[in-house]
């Protein structure tokens, strides 16, 4: 019998009787995150999602994943739509764990970062903001100083002295400057390139959801500069930067002045967040990083400590 993870063939056929899918062809590995594996599914209608969550790891958090990509879809916003059972659940059993299926958009990966796509990057996140503003389902936020310091202190080992030491200085930094009260509801988190497919001109899938969060909405603005406003050789694209800053403004209709004030102490967080996950991929596949890797982010974290305003960004305070 074939085996798909930790879940049979013979459990997958049980498990997608509950949705009118047509007949099953393939069954592709996609990826994984901290609570959930993710496949492609090949039927005579077309490809699907399938999201598989360990029992272990199957909480009020997962189905709040579930619950927040279904309040998306149905608000337009380009995720991956949950399609409910005959039973009317969004989710069920599946062997030893719970899955979800969804559909999956046709679309591209992104292959070149243009100014015109940083505009559309900056619209779909105060989409996302906008969206989720009526949404009650609650996620922790593991992005803030504290869970930061427990990350450094498992992956700062596998760091040269340079980055350990910049690592600790960080930590320093941000403690006592770190915003409070700031406009806050669901934040994606990790919006990078890798997490988007673009479909013509369009966004057609926004991915990576299952680890979104409540938490700023400028901490992820800040994310998104460090993630897309940058070129390889880790020089700061100022161009793309506004017009990401000025499509986001636009849609969300305002950003307050305290928002603006955080951004620059917002962006060194989200710079030493990309350094720390990117130590600790490396830490738990056993697998070492290449100096350009790391030089990137560090290059990144560097232009990040030297901004004293929201205007070095593009937008004026």
């Amino acid at each position: 019998m074939s085996q798909y993870n930790k879940f049979s063939q013979e459990a997958l056929t049980k498990f997608l009787e509950f949705y009118n899918l047509g007949v099953f062809r393939e069954l592709v590995e996609e990826s994984r995150d901290d609570a959930s594996q993710n496949y492609i599914v090949y039927t005579s209608r077309g490809r699907f999602s399938l999201m598989v969550f360990d029992d272990r790891a199957w909480s009020d958090r997962t189905t709040c994943c579930v619950d927040l990509l279904d309040h998306l879809a149905q608000r337009k916003f380009p995720c991956r739509k949950p399609i409910s059972r005959s039973d009317g659940s969004l989710y069920g059993r599946l062997e030893d764990g719970y899955a979800a299926v969804s559909n999956y958009p046709e679309g591209a990966p992104v292959t070149e970062v243009t100014s015109d796509l940083c505009a559309d990057i900056g619209n779909v996140l105060a989409q996302l903001h906008n969206s989720g503003t009526d949404f009650q389902g609650q996620r922790r936020s593991a992005l803030n100083p504290a869970d930061w310091s427990h990350i450094a202190e498992r992956v700062s080992c596998a760091a040269s002295y340079e980055i350990a030491q910049t690592i600790h200085e960080e930590l320093e930094f941000l403690r006592p400057r770190w915003p409070q009260n700031l406009p806050a509801n669901i934040i994606h988190g990790q919006l990078t390139p890798h997490r988007v497919l673009i479909n013509g001109d369009n966004i057609s899938l926004v991915m990576g959801l299952e680890t979104a969060c409540n938490d700023m909405w400028a901490l992820d603005l800040a994310m998104c500069l460090s993630a897309w406003c940058f070129e390889t050789n880790g020089a700061f694209n100022l161009t793309k930067s506004c017009k990401l800053l000025q499509s986001y403004y636009k849609a969300r209709k305002s950003i307050s002045a305290d928002e603006l004030e955080a951004l620059p102490v917002l962006a060194r967080g989200a710079a030493l967040d990309r350094l720390l996950k990117t130590l600790s991929s490396g830490t738990t596949q056993n697998n070492s990083h290449s100096s350009c890797e790391l030089g990137q982010c560090m290059d990144v974290l560097r232009f990040h400590q030297m901004v004293d305003g929201a205007e070095s960004y593009g937008l004026a305070t």
